[in-house]
C-alpha cells in the first residue's frame, strides 16, 4: 500500500467491501376493505398531513433513491422517462451480480426481484397513504417518497409531485460493493438531484468510512443526504452505520406507528371473528390445525407426557398465556414435548413485539387467547385454525406508538458524533411492491423511516427554495431545522417517563409541519 499511497494525486486508500442490501421479510398487504379511510399513520404522527393540506407536494424537487431499482410500471409511478415521475435512473449491477462476478450495468433501473427501492420511492412521491434486511427494498422506498395517489389503499407519498431518480445498486441477490454505491452517489449528484436517500447500512461506526465521506461531501455541496440508522439495536451503543455516519448526513432512527397491519387466523368450527397475530412474517401453514393447551396455561413448568395428544403435538397449534416466566422457558418446555407452533396471548389488551426465537410463534390478543382456551376446555373438537395469506387487519398499537422501535440502532459514531439525528415512523409500513412480488406489502425497518424524511426534505425545499436559508446552504438548513423542531421521545406514552438517550432517538420524532413553518432558526 505504501507505494500506492505515495503516488501523486492519491489522497486516501479504502478497501472495497461487498455490501448486502437490507433484507426484507414482507407481509402481504391487507384487504383494502379492512383499512380505515384515514389510514395515514406515518404521515399524521409526523405532521406531514398538515403540510400537504397547505398545498406542499414537492413540486420542482428531484430525489435520488440509491437502492434496488424500482418497478416503475406500478400505477403509483406511471412509467419511466424524462416526462415521468421516475425521470431518470441507472442500473449499476444487473440481475445476476453476486459480489464476486462482473456487474452488467445498463440504463434501465427496473426491479422485479428485490423490491426494497420500490417501497422507498413510493413513500416519497406517491399520492396516497404505513424487520431485518431480502425482499423488494428499493421499490418500497420510492413509493414512500413520491408515489402517485392510489385509491386501492388510500396511499399517498410524502411528496407526490417530486421527481425520482432511481439508481440500482443491489442485484436480485442483494449484492453490491462500496465502489458501486459510491458511483451511484456521484451520478445522482451529477444528474442534478436535490436530495439523496440511502436506505442501506454498513456497520462502520466511523465518519471516515468511504461511503460516509462521499455522502458528507455531497451534503456540503448543498444536497440533502439522508440515510437509515440500521436495525441492530440489540448490539448496543456505538453501532452507527455508514453512510449515515457522515457528519452532515441526516441519520434516521425509527419509531413505532400508531397502528399495526397484522395477518389473521381463520377460526373454523365456530362463528368467532378472525384472530390477528403479531409476527414479522406470516405463518407458512397450508392445512387446518387443531389447538392444544397445557394444564399450566403459562407453560412455565415441565409438561407431563400423559397429558399430550396420542399422536403428538407436531400438527397442533399450542396456545399459552404470556407471563409468570420467560418466553425462552415456555418455548423450551413446549419443544421438549414436540411442539413446533405456538400462539402466546397477551395478559392485557393490545399487541407488542415479543421475542419467540426458537419456535414458530406469534402473539395474539388477550381476548382471543382466552376464547381459544375456553373452547379447548369445553372440548370443542371441531375448532380448527387456518392461516390464509392476504387478509390482514389493522389494529391499534396501544403500547408503543411514537416510541423508539425495538430494532432501531444506537449511535453515536466512534468519534462521539451525534447520531442518529432524527426519528420517523418505520414499523409495519404499507407500501407498493413490485408487481411480480404482489404489488403491495407491509415492511418494517429504519429503511422505511428514512424516506419519510427525504420526502419532507422535498416539501421543505419547495417551501424555502433551494438557495441558502439563514446563511446556511439548503442541506444544512434542513438538517438544522428538522433537528430543532423534533419532539423528545420518552420511555412511555404520556411523556412522563425518562427521556430516551439521544444516542437512540437523535433529536426526537420529526415534526415536518414545524420544520417548515417555524420562523425561529438557531445556528451555533
Amino acid at each position: 500500500m505504501a507505494p500506492l499511497a505515495s503516488v501523486q494525486g492519491v489522497v486516501a486508500i479504502y478497501p472495497v467491501y461487498i455490501r448486502w442490501g437490507p433484507k426484507c421479510d414482507p407481509s402481504p398487504a391487507p384487504d383494502p376493505s379492512n383499512l380505515p379511510t384515514d389510514y395515514t399513520p406515518s404521515h399524521i404522527m409526523s405532521g406531514i398531513d398538515k403540510l400537504q393540506a397547505q398545498g406542499y407536494t414537492g413540486k420542482g424537487v428531484k430525489i435520488a433513491v440509491i437502492d434496488s431499482g424500482v418497478d416503475y410500471n406500478l400505477p403509483v409511478f406511471g412509467g419511466f422517462g424524462p416526462s415521468k415521475k421516475i425521470y431518470t435512473g441507472y442500473d449499476f449491477v444487473g440481475d445476476a451480480f453476486t459480489g464476486s462476478n462482473t456487474p452488467q450495468p445498463d440504463s434501465d433501473p427496473f426491479d422485479n426481484c428485490y423490491g426494497h427501492g420500490t417501497g422507498v420511492a413510493s413513500f416519497v412521491t406517491s399520492s396516497l397513504v404505513s424487520l431485518s434486511p431480502l425482499g423488494t427494498h428499493s421499490g418500497y422506498l420510492l413509493s414512500i417518497i413520491a408515489g402517485n395517489p392510489d385509491t386501492t389503499y388510500n396511499f399517498t407519498g410524502v411528496a407526490p409531485e417530486a421527481k425520482i431518480g432511481a439508481y440500482r445498486v443491489f442485484s436480485c441477490s442483494g449484492a453490491s460493493t462500496d465502489e458501486i454505491v459510491v458511483q451511484a452517489m456521484l451520478k445522482a449528484y451529477q444528474d442534478g438531484n436535490d436530495i439523496l436517500n440511502l436506505s442501506l447500512t454498513d456497520r462502520s461506526g466511523w465518519s471516515e468510512s468511504v461511503l460516509s465521506v462521499v455522502a458528507d461531501r455531497i451534503a456540503r455541496k448543498g444536497k440533502i443526504v439522508i440515510a437509515a440508522a440500521g436495525n441492530l439495536q440489540a448490539y448496543g451503543p456505538w453501532f452507527a452505520a455508514a453512510p449515515a455516519t457522515g457528519n452532515n448526513v441526516i441519520d434516521v432512527a425509527s419509531v413505532d406507528p400508531p397502528k399495526f397491519t397484522l395477518q389473521t387466523i381463520d377460526v373454523i368450527g365456530t362463528n368467532y371473528q378472525n384472530i390477528p397475530y403479531l409476527k414479522t412474517t406470516p405463518f407458512n401453514i397450508t392445512d387446518q390445525r387443531p389447538i392444544w393447551v397445557p394444564t399450566d396455561v403459562f407453560a412455565c413448568s415441565a409438561i407431563a407426557s400423559n397429558t399430550l395428544p396420542s399422536h403428538g403435538l407436531a400438527q397442533y397449534v399450542v396456545v399459552v398465556s404470556r407471563g409468570n416466566c420467560a418466553f425462552s422457558t415456555k418455548i423450551a418446555n413446549l419443544k421438549a414435548v414436540g411442539a413446533v407452533t405456538m400462539l402466546v396471548y397477551n395478559t392485557a389488551p393490545g399487541y407488542e413485539l415479543v421475542d419467540l426465537t426458537g419456535i414458530n410463534g406469534a402473539l395474539i390478543s388477550q381476548a382471543d387467547g382466552q376464547y381459544l382456551v375456553a373452547q379447548f376446555k369445553a372440548n370443542n373438537f371441531n375448532l380448527l385454525l387456518s392461516f390464509p395469506v392476504g387478509q390482514p387487519a389493522t389494529v391499534d398499537n396501544v403500547y408503543t406508538p411514537g416510541l423508539i422501535s425495538s430494532f432501531s440502532s444506537w449511535g453515536p459514531t466512534f468519534e462521539m458524533g451525534f447520531k442518529p439525528n432524527v426519528a420517523a415512523a418505520g414499523g409495519y409500513i404499507l407500501t407498493p411492491w413490485p408487481t411480480a412480488l404482489g404489488s403491495w406489502a407491509v415492511n418494517t425497518g429504519t429503511s422505511f423511516a428514512a424516506p419519510l424524511v427525504a420526502g419532507v426534505g422535498a416539501l421543505y425545499l419547495q417551501a424555502k427554495g433551494k438557495g441558502p436559508v439563514s446563511n446556511l446552504i439548503a442541506s444544512l438548513a434542513f438538517k438544522t431545522q428538522i433537528e430543532q423542531t423534533a419532539r423528545n421521545v420518552t420511555t412511555n406514552l404520556d411523556d412522563t417517563g425518562a427521556v430516551v438517550s439521544l444516542a437512540l432517538q437523535g433529536a426526537g420524532l420529526m415534526n415536518a409541519f414545524n420544520a417548515v413553518n417555524y420562523k425561529t432558526f438557531i445556528t451555533p
